[in-house]
């Protein structure tokens, strides 16, 4: 079965995070639909989802809220911020797919003795014009940070950053050999909403 139902919502998810992870679309389109790990040299990547899916039940265009009915008598709303564009084509008993998104990217640099530094971003993809409404917003960090500890039991890093210092897990026991204290990384961090919308008389979703 596939994790998602909306091919839209797939596409722009996959895209997104490619670009803001620096990983081909297909290593993501892999990782998006089982939520696991990819590994190679020198990188280690994993993205965590949580998906929903209702139907549209009220739509409040001033606020841009939207509630849908996600069935067994559950039912949220949220607002659709600028980056939803088409907004005025939302019909009640339109589809709604929701995924919430976390991925992690680390790359090991070989660059001891450099200045630490971190990078905040905010990252979108929208639909085009003409098409259900769809998008997919985040925000990126991008950092080189200092290994400061290895645990091998956990199989996570605590590292340094020019802000905070935190731990990190890496998804292969083995790449913890190549890593030491001393060392620095090229962390990403994403989190992710995406959002997409078909009529219930297309074909938008996949089976």
């Amino acid at each position: 079965m596939k994790r998602f139902k909306s091919s839209m919502l797939v596409g722009l998810l996959v895209a997104l995070l490619a670009l803001a992870l620096s990983v081909s679309q297909a290593v993501i389109a892999d990782v998006v639909a089982g939520e696991m790990a990819v590994t190679g040299e020198g990188l280690s990547a994993g993205v965590q989802v949580v998906d929903i899916t209702g139907t549209i039940i009220a739509l409040e265009p001033t606020t841009r809220m939207i509630s849908i009915d996600m069935g067994e008598g559950q039912v949220m709303s949220f607002v659709a911020g600028p980056d939803v564009e088409n907004f005025d084509q939302l019909e009640v008993g339109d589809w709604v797919e929701l995924a919430f998104v976390r991925a992690l990217a680390i790359e090991w640099a070989p660059t001891s003795g450099d200045e630490l530094w971190r990078i905040d971003e905010d990252v979108a993809m929208r639909a085009l014009p003409g098409e259900l409404p769809g998008a997919v917003m985040g925000h990126r960090v991008t950092a080189l940070v200092e290994v400061m500890e290895v645990d091998a039991s956990t199989q996570s890093v605590i590292v340094r950053g020019p802000l905070q210092t935190v731990k990190i897990f890496v998804t292969e026991a083995a790449q913890l050999d190549a890593i030491a204290a001393g060392d620095t990384l090229v962390v990403t961090y994403v989190e992710a909403m995406a959002v997409a919308v078909t009529h219930p008389d297309t074909d938008q979703f996949t089976d």
